[in-house]
């Protein structure tokens, strides 16, 4: 299995987080993360606080989503086989590896 790791810049618009956030598609192709329906890989999104994320693995192999260590904010949305899905909120503000 591969681990992949993602990268996401997370920038706050000093804005109260709600439930009204949008969600950002993530595609998860064999060893990329895509920005979803596009070839934009490594995917690097800018997200809101009150903002989702949305992994989809749309590749053949099984893998993960997981935040660096030594992070902040941490998620891990374990073992992802083909067509799973993970979804993350974010409540925080940060760059996360």
């Amino acid at each position: 299995m591969n681990k992949i790791i993602l990268s996401l810049l997370i920038f706050s618009l000093g804005m109260i987080a709600n439930s009204w956030g949008t969600v950002h598609q993530i595609d998860i192709k064999d060893n990329l993360f895509c920005r979803a329906g596009t070839n934009i890989c490594p995917a690097r999104e800018t997200i809101a606080v009150g903002d989702t994320v949305k992994w989809v693995n749309i590749g053949g192999s099984a893998h993960t989503s997981t935040s660096d260590a030594g992070v902040t904010y941490v998620w891990n949305s374990g073992t992802l086989v083909p067509s799973a899905i993970y979804i993350c909120p974010f409540t925080q503000a940060g760059v996360f590896p």
